[in-house]
Protein backbone atom coordinates (compact mmCIF):
# COMPACT_ATOMS: atom_id res chain seq x y z
CA UNK A 1 0.00 0.00 0.00
CA UNK A 2 1.47 3.01 -0.88
CA UNK A 3 1.13 6.20 0.70
CA UNK A 4 0.24 9.25 0.12
CA UNK A 5 1.96 11.84 -1.47
CA UNK A 6 2.09 14.99 0.59
CA UNK A 7 4.33 17.08 -1.62
CA UNK A 8 1.68 16.28 -4.72
CA UNK A 9 -1.54 17.24 -2.33
CA UNK A 10 0.52 20.75 -1.94
CA UNK A 11 1.91 21.15 -5.60
CA UNK A 12 -2.14 20.70 -6.40
CA UNK A 13 -3.16 23.59 -3.99
CA UNK A 14 -0.17 25.92 -5.17
CA UNK A 15 -1.25 25.64 -8.70
CA UNK A 16 -4.66 26.24 -7.96
CA UNK A 17 -4.02 29.24 -5.94
CA UNK A 18 -1.56 30.45 -8.58
CA UNK A 19 -4.88 30.23 -11.55
CA UNK A 20 -7.33 32.04 -9.70
CA UNK A 21 -5.04 34.71 -7.19
CA UNK A 22 -2.69 35.17 -10.40
CA UNK A 23 -3.29 34.25 -13.20
CA UNK A 24 -6.80 35.16 -13.68
CA UNK A 25 -6.51 38.11 -11.14
CA UNK A 26 -4.44 39.37 -14.31
CA UNK A 27 -6.56 38.85 -17.07
CA UNK A 28 -9.96 39.56 -15.37
CA UNK A 29 -9.59 42.15 -13.34
CA UNK A 30 -6.68 43.48 -15.74
CA UNK A 31 -3.95 43.83 -13.09
CA UNK A 32 -1.06 43.76 -15.45
CA UNK A 33 -0.06 44.25 -19.23
CA UNK A 34 2.18 42.36 -21.40
CA UNK A 35 4.30 40.87 -21.04
CA UNK A 36 3.59 39.72 -17.66
CA UNK A 37 -0.46 38.64 -19.27
CA UNK A 38 1.28 35.96 -21.62
CA UNK A 39 4.34 34.89 -19.38
CA UNK A 40 1.88 33.77 -16.37
CA UNK A 41 -0.14 32.24 -19.01
CA UNK A 42 1.82 28.19 -17.91
CA UNK A 43 -0.97 27.28 -15.23
CA UNK A 44 -3.74 24.48 -16.93
CA UNK A 45 -0.76 22.37 -18.36
CA UNK A 46 0.39 22.33 -15.03
CA UNK A 47 -2.65 21.06 -13.44
CA UNK A 48 -3.11 18.37 -15.78
CA UNK A 49 0.73 17.00 -15.11
CA UNK A 50 -0.67 16.55 -11.14
CA UNK A 51 -3.46 15.15 -12.43
CA UNK A 52 -1.28 12.74 -14.19
CA UNK A 53 1.13 12.38 -11.07
CA UNK A 54 -2.11 11.59 -8.67
CA UNK A 55 -2.51 8.59 -11.11
CA UNK A 56 0.59 7.53 -11.21
CA UNK A 57 1.22 7.05 -7.65
CA UNK A 58 -2.61 5.62 -7.11
CA UNK A 59 -2.42 2.03 -5.26
CA UNK A 60 -5.60 1.08 -7.34
CA UNK A 61 -6.23 1.16 -11.05
CA UNK A 62 -9.90 1.50 -12.21
CA UNK A 63 -11.83 -0.23 -15.30
CA UNK A 64 -13.23 1.99 -18.07
CA UNK A 65 -16.21 1.84 -16.75
CA UNK A 66 -15.23 2.50 -13.42
CA UNK A 67 -13.43 5.45 -14.26
CA UNK A 68 -16.59 6.95 -16.30
CA UNK A 69 -18.67 6.84 -13.35
CA UNK A 70 -16.11 7.89 -10.95
CA UNK A 71 -14.64 10.97 -12.89
CA UNK A 72 -17.97 11.98 -14.41
CA UNK A 73 -19.76 12.18 -10.63
CA UNK A 74 -16.77 13.88 -9.31
CA UNK A 75 -17.05 16.55 -11.65
CA UNK A 76 -20.13 16.95 -12.58
CA UNK A 77 -22.13 16.36 -9.65
CA UNK A 78 -20.35 19.33 -7.87
CA UNK A 79 -20.71 21.53 -10.93
CA UNK A 80 -24.74 21.21 -11.03
CA UNK A 81 -24.58 22.12 -7.69
CA UNK A 82 -22.37 24.90 -8.35
CA UNK A 83 -24.90 26.06 -11.23
CA UNK A 84 -27.76 25.76 -8.90
CA UNK A 85 -26.47 28.40 -7.16
CA UNK A 86 -25.46 29.93 -9.86
CA UNK A 87 -28.72 30.51 -11.23
CA UNK A 88 -30.52 30.99 -8.08
CA UNK A 89 -28.11 34.31 -7.58
CA UNK A 90 -29.01 34.50 -11.38
CA UNK A 91 -32.85 34.84 -10.14
CA UNK A 92 -32.30 37.41 -7.61
CA UNK A 93 -30.06 39.40 -9.91
CA UNK A 94 -32.90 39.47 -12.41
CA UNK A 95 -35.79 40.06 -10.05
CA UNK A 96 -34.04 43.20 -8.06
CA UNK A 97 -32.47 44.12 -11.95
CA UNK A 98 -28.94 44.40 -11.54
CA UNK A 99 -27.01 44.86 -14.05
CA UNK A 100 -29.52 43.98 -16.99
CA UNK A 101 -29.23 39.98 -15.66
CA UNK A 102 -32.62 38.15 -17.23
CA UNK A 103 -32.67 34.52 -16.45
CA UNK A 104 -35.67 34.41 -18.26
CA UNK A 105 -34.42 34.58 -21.62
CA UNK A 106 -32.61 31.94 -21.41
CA UNK A 107 -32.97 29.87 -24.59
CA UNK A 108 -32.36 26.12 -25.33
CA UNK A 109 -28.48 26.69 -26.37
CA UNK A 110 -28.50 28.42 -22.64
CA UNK A 111 -29.81 25.41 -21.30
CA UNK A 112 -27.77 22.95 -23.35
CA UNK A 113 -24.56 24.81 -21.96
CA UNK A 114 -25.29 24.39 -18.42
CA UNK A 115 -26.40 20.65 -18.53
CA UNK A 116 -22.77 20.23 -20.58
CA UNK A 117 -20.65 22.11 -18.00
CA UNK A 118 -19.92 24.50 -20.47
CA UNK A 119 -20.55 27.62 -18.44
CA UNK A 120 -22.84 29.44 -16.80
CA UNK A 121 -24.74 32.50 -19.35
CA UNK A 122 -24.70 35.55 -17.53
CA UNK A 123 -22.91 35.18 -14.83
CA UNK A 124 -20.33 37.88 -15.28
CA UNK A 125 -23.46 40.52 -15.66
CA UNK A 126 -23.30 40.91 -12.08
CA UNK A 127 -19.77 42.44 -12.13
CA UNK A 128 -19.29 45.93 -11.59
CA UNK A 129 -19.64 47.41 -14.67
CA UNK A 130 -16.53 49.05 -15.93
CA UNK A 131 -14.73 45.97 -15.04
CA UNK A 132 -12.71 44.31 -17.74
CA UNK A 133 -14.82 40.95 -17.65
CA UNK A 134 -18.18 42.86 -17.36
CA UNK A 135 -20.63 41.10 -19.80
CA UNK A 136 -18.87 38.18 -20.82
CA UNK A 137 -19.18 34.55 -19.81
CA UNK A 138 -16.29 33.53 -17.24
CA UNK A 139 -14.32 30.91 -19.48
CA UNK A 140 -13.07 28.92 -16.27
CA UNK A 141 -15.44 26.32 -17.02
CA UNK A 142 -13.95 25.18 -20.45
CA UNK A 143 -11.39 22.77 -18.64
CA UNK A 144 -14.21 20.20 -17.39
CA UNK A 145 -14.97 18.59 -20.70
CA UNK A 146 -11.51 18.35 -21.48
CA UNK A 147 -10.49 16.89 -17.70
CA UNK A 148 -13.32 14.48 -18.25
CA UNK A 149 -12.24 13.10 -21.70
CA UNK A 150 -8.86 12.37 -21.12
CA UNK A 151 -9.66 10.95 -17.41
CA UNK A 152 -11.50 8.63 -19.22
CA UNK A 153 -8.82 7.83 -21.53
CA UNK A 154 -6.74 6.65 -18.89
CA UNK A 155 -7.18 3.19 -17.93
CA UNK A 156 -7.70 2.61 -22.22
CA UNK A 157 -3.74 4.33 -22.42
CA UNK A 158 -2.03 2.39 -19.81
CA UNK A 159 -4.11 -1.04 -21.53
CA UNK A 160 -2.44 0.49 -24.88
CA UNK A 161 1.18 0.45 -23.29
CA UNK A 162 1.07 -2.90 -21.06
CA UNK A 163 -0.55 -4.75 -24.66
CA UNK A 164 2.04 -3.21 -26.97
CA UNK A 165 5.10 -3.32 -24.25
CA UNK A 166 5.73 0.10 -24.80
CA UNK A 167 8.60 2.04 -22.78
CA UNK A 168 7.72 5.35 -21.32
CA UNK A 169 9.88 7.51 -23.92
CA UNK A 170 8.28 5.70 -27.24
CA UNK A 171 4.78 6.31 -25.71
CA UNK A 172 5.53 9.84 -24.76
CA UNK A 173 6.74 10.24 -28.55
CA UNK A 174 3.66 8.45 -29.87
CA UNK A 175 1.67 11.01 -27.91
CA UNK A 176 3.76 14.14 -28.94
CA UNK A 177 3.21 12.52 -32.88
CA UNK A 178 -0.64 12.58 -31.87
CA UNK A 179 -0.78 16.08 -30.67
CA UNK A 180 1.93 17.48 -34.31
CA UNK A 181 -0.96 15.58 -36.53
CA UNK A 182 -4.15 17.21 -35.26
CA UNK A 183 -2.32 20.64 -35.15
CA UNK A 184 -3.36 20.07 -39.43
CA UNK A 185 -6.63 19.15 -38.77
CA UNK A 186 -9.87 21.27 -38.12
CA UNK A 187 -10.74 22.85 -34.94
CA UNK A 188 -13.20 20.32 -34.17
CA UNK A 189 -15.18 20.23 -30.52
CA UNK A 190 -12.45 19.91 -28.15
CA UNK A 191 -9.57 17.94 -30.51
CA UNK A 192 -6.86 19.70 -29.93
CA UNK A 193 -7.05 20.35 -26.29
CA UNK A 194 -7.50 17.02 -25.54
CA UNK A 195 -3.98 15.91 -27.68
CA UNK A 196 -2.65 19.03 -26.21
CA UNK A 197 -2.97 18.48 -22.87
CA UNK A 198 -3.11 14.76 -22.90
CA UNK A 199 0.84 15.60 -23.00
CA UNK A 200 1.65 16.83 -19.81
CA UNK A 201 -1.13 13.96 -18.01
CA UNK A 202 0.98 11.16 -19.88
CA UNK A 203 3.88 13.16 -18.69
CA UNK A 204 2.89 13.18 -14.86
CA UNK A 205 1.75 9.56 -15.44
CA UNK A 206 4.88 8.62 -16.72
CA UNK A 207 7.84 10.63 -15.62
CA UNK A 208 6.81 11.83 -12.31
CA UNK A 209 9.63 11.17 -9.47
CA UNK A 210 11.32 8.92 -12.55
CA UNK A 211 13.48 11.45 -14.28
CA UNK A 212 16.65 12.69 -12.55
CA UNK A 213 18.02 16.69 -12.23
CA UNK A 214 20.22 16.34 -15.77
CA UNK A 215 17.30 14.83 -17.69
CA UNK A 216 15.00 17.49 -16.71
CA UNK A 217 17.22 19.80 -17.55
CA UNK A 218 17.47 18.37 -20.75
CA UNK A 219 13.72 18.31 -21.08
CA UNK A 220 13.84 22.21 -20.35
CA UNK A 221 16.59 22.61 -22.86
CA UNK A 222 14.96 21.02 -25.63
CA UNK A 223 11.80 22.79 -24.89
CA UNK A 224 13.53 26.31 -24.99
CA UNK A 225 15.03 25.55 -28.49
CA UNK A 226 11.15 24.20 -29.79
CA UNK A 227 10.46 27.47 -28.30
CA UNK A 228 12.76 29.87 -30.73
CA UNK A 229 12.23 27.86 -33.62
CA UNK A 230 8.47 28.65 -33.43
CA UNK A 231 9.01 31.64 -32.70
CA UNK A 232 12.41 32.49 -35.12
CA UNK A 233 11.26 29.85 -38.24
CA UNK A 234 7.73 29.25 -37.57
CA UNK A 235 6.77 32.60 -37.24
CA UNK A 236 4.64 31.98 -34.20
CA UNK A 237 3.85 35.07 -31.80
CA UNK A 238 4.64 34.81 -27.99
CA UNK A 239 2.44 37.49 -27.21
CA UNK A 240 -0.48 37.51 -26.85
CA UNK A 241 -0.46 33.70 -25.35
CA UNK A 242 -3.79 33.50 -24.61
CA UNK A 243 -3.76 33.10 -28.87
CA UNK A 244 -1.46 30.30 -28.18
CA UNK A 245 -3.25 28.95 -25.41
CA UNK A 246 -7.02 28.24 -27.27
CA UNK A 247 -6.25 25.71 -28.85
CA UNK A 248 -2.82 25.20 -27.42
CA UNK A 249 -0.37 24.88 -30.33
CA UNK A 250 3.29 23.74 -30.39
CA UNK A 251 4.78 27.30 -28.98
CA UNK A 252 2.26 27.19 -26.07
CA UNK A 253 3.15 23.60 -25.39
CA UNK A 254 6.97 23.85 -25.81
CA UNK A 255 6.48 27.47 -23.28
CA UNK A 256 4.90 25.39 -20.92
CA UNK A 257 7.17 22.35 -20.92
CA UNK A 258 10.19 24.36 -20.45
CA UNK A 259 8.18 26.39 -17.13
CA UNK A 260 7.27 22.60 -16.08
CA UNK A 261 10.88 21.95 -16.23
CA UNK A 262 12.13 24.76 -14.01
CA UNK A 263 9.49 23.71 -12.01
CA UNK A 264 10.47 20.23 -11.00
CA UNK A 265 14.03 21.04 -10.28
CA UNK A 266 13.09 23.76 -7.82
CA UNK A 267 10.93 21.95 -6.05
CA UNK A 268 13.18 18.88 -6.09
CA UNK A 269 14.91 21.07 -4.01
CA UNK A 270 12.50 23.23 -1.95
CA UNK A 271 10.10 21.27 -0.09
CA UNK A 272 6.33 22.94 0.47
CA UNK A 273 5.38 23.06 4.18
CA UNK A 274 1.68 21.58 4.28
CA UNK A 275 -0.01 24.45 6.14
CA UNK A 276 -3.75 24.55 7.43
CA UNK A 277 -4.25 27.00 3.81
CA UNK A 278 -2.36 24.36 2.00
CA UNK A 279 -4.54 21.79 3.15
CA UNK A 280 -7.44 23.27 2.60
CA UNK A 281 -7.00 24.76 -0.94
CA UNK A 282 -5.56 21.11 -2.06
CA UNK A 283 -9.34 19.63 -0.17
CA UNK A 284 -11.67 22.23 -1.52
CA UNK A 285 -9.76 22.97 -4.97
CA UNK A 286 -12.09 22.27 -6.89
CA UNK A 287 -14.96 24.06 -5.18
CA UNK A 288 -12.56 26.85 -5.20
CA UNK A 289 -12.06 26.93 -8.83
CA UNK A 290 -15.71 26.72 -9.49
CA UNK A 291 -17.17 29.32 -7.15
CA UNK A 292 -14.61 31.54 -7.72
CA UNK A 293 -16.48 34.15 -9.82
CA UNK A 294 -18.03 34.67 -6.68
CA UNK A 295 -14.98 35.44 -5.26
CA UNK A 296 -14.01 38.46 -8.22
CA UNK A 297 -17.30 39.87 -7.74
CA UNK A 298 -16.69 40.85 -4.38
CA UNK A 299 -12.85 41.62 -5.16
CA UNK A 300 -13.45 43.69 -8.22
CA UNK A 301 -14.72 46.68 -6.47
CA UNK A 302 -12.08 46.66 -4.30
CA UNK A 303 -9.59 46.66 -6.94
CA UNK A 304 -10.57 49.01 -8.94
CA UNK A 305 -10.65 51.06 -5.53
CA UNK A 306 -7.28 50.07 -4.76
CA UNK A 307 -5.86 50.62 -8.50
CA UNK A 308 -7.54 54.62 -7.89
CA UNK A 309 -5.25 55.26 -4.91
CA UNK A 310 -2.01 53.49 -5.62
CA UNK A 311 0.42 53.90 -8.48
CA UNK A 312 2.32 50.72 -8.72
CA UNK A 313 0.62 47.56 -10.03
CA UNK A 314 2.99 45.36 -8.27
CA UNK A 315 1.32 46.63 -5.19
CA UNK A 316 -1.93 46.67 -6.77
CA UNK A 317 -1.57 42.87 -7.55
CA UNK A 318 -0.28 41.62 -4.40
CA UNK A 319 -3.05 43.22 -2.60
CA UNK A 320 -5.61 42.02 -5.33
CA UNK A 321 -3.82 38.11 -4.84
CA UNK A 322 -4.10 38.47 -0.60
CA UNK A 323 -7.53 39.54 -1.06
CA UNK A 324 -8.67 37.13 -3.40
CA UNK A 325 -6.27 34.42 -1.38
CA UNK A 326 -8.64 35.41 1.32
CA UNK A 327 -12.37 35.85 0.12
CA UNK A 328 -12.22 32.64 -1.86
CA UNK A 329 -10.87 30.78 1.30
CA UNK A 330 -13.73 32.28 3.52
CA UNK A 331 -16.13 32.19 0.57
CA UNK A 332 -16.08 28.38 0.13
CA UNK A 333 -15.63 27.75 4.08
CA UNK A 334 -19.21 29.22 4.13
CA UNK A 335 -20.70 27.46 0.60
CA UNK A 336 -19.16 24.02 2.38
CA UNK A 337 -22.16 23.57 4.90
CA UNK A 338 -24.67 24.04 1.85
CA UNK A 339 -22.54 21.85 -0.74
CA UNK A 340 -21.31 19.06 0.99
CA UNK A 341 -25.32 17.50 1.94
CA UNK A 342 -26.49 18.31 -1.29
CA UNK A 343 -23.23 16.20 -2.96
CA UNK A 344 -23.51 13.65 -0.97
CA UNK A 345 -27.04 13.09 -0.98
CA UNK A 346 -26.62 12.51 -4.66
CA UNK A 347 -24.12 10.66 -4.40
CA UNK A 348 -26.18 7.83 -2.39
CA UNK A 349 -28.15 7.48 -4.95
CA UNK A 350 -28.04 3.61 -5.53
CA UNK A 351 -27.55 4.10 -9.50
CA UNK A 352 -24.44 6.06 -8.78
CA UNK A 353 -22.76 3.81 -6.88
CA UNK A 354 -20.64 6.23 -5.05
CA UNK A 355 -19.85 6.55 -1.81
CA UNK A 356 -17.99 9.32 0.25
CA UNK A 357 -14.82 7.46 0.06
CA UNK A 358 -14.67 7.67 -4.15
CA UNK A 359 -13.80 11.17 -3.15
CA UNK A 360 -11.13 10.99 -1.72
Amino acid sequence: MKERDIQLDCYRALIMMYIICVVHMVHWLGVGKEPVKSIVYFSMPIMFFISGAAISVSKSKKTILATVVNRAKRALVPFYVYALFSLIVLTYLTLVAVNDCNIFSYNLNDVIRVLVAHDIPQMTNNMPQGNPIYGKTLPHLWFIIVFLILSVTVPIQQKIIEKFHLSDHWYFALCILAFAIVQFLPRIFSLQEVFGYNLFLVAGMLYYKKLSKGKIALCGGVSLVVLVLCMVVGGMNFFPMVKNHYPPNTLYVAYTMFILSLLALFFSVVKVKNTWLVDFWNKKGYSLYLYQNFAFFIVAPLKTYIAAHCQSAIITGILCFLLLLAVSTILVMMITPLEEPLTNMIYKIPFLNIDKRSKN
